[in-house]
């Protein structure tokens, strides 16, 4: 689980507990390499500025991780839908 200093990050959303995502975590959930998302998150960073200050402090056994909001962003910046509907995305 992502985390800074041995502490896990949460967050509320819509009443349920969502877990902010690493690079690795969403490279797993869109069966591409970690290299290709950090493309994506740069791309991101250029439209998001949270996303690229979340990329700069990260580094040195610290992951980046990003909101939900953020998360969805940046698989939408390479090309997949969020929401399923794109056909590219792996069945679960």
């Amino acid at each position: 689980m992502p985390g800074i200093g041995g502490m896990v990050i949460f967050r509320l959303q819509g009443g349920a507990i969502v877990q902010d995502m690493t690079i690795n975590e969403i490279a797993g959930i869109c069966n591409v390499e970690e290299r290709t998302v950090q493309l994506w998150a740069k791309k991101t960073g250029e439209i998001i500025s949270s996303v690229a200050e979340i990329i700069s402090s990260a580094g040195h056994g610290k992951p980046a991780a990003f909101t939900l909001p953020e998360t969805i962003a940046i698989i939408k910046a390479g090309g997949r839908s969020s929401a399923g509907g794109d056909d590219r995305l792996p069945a679960p």
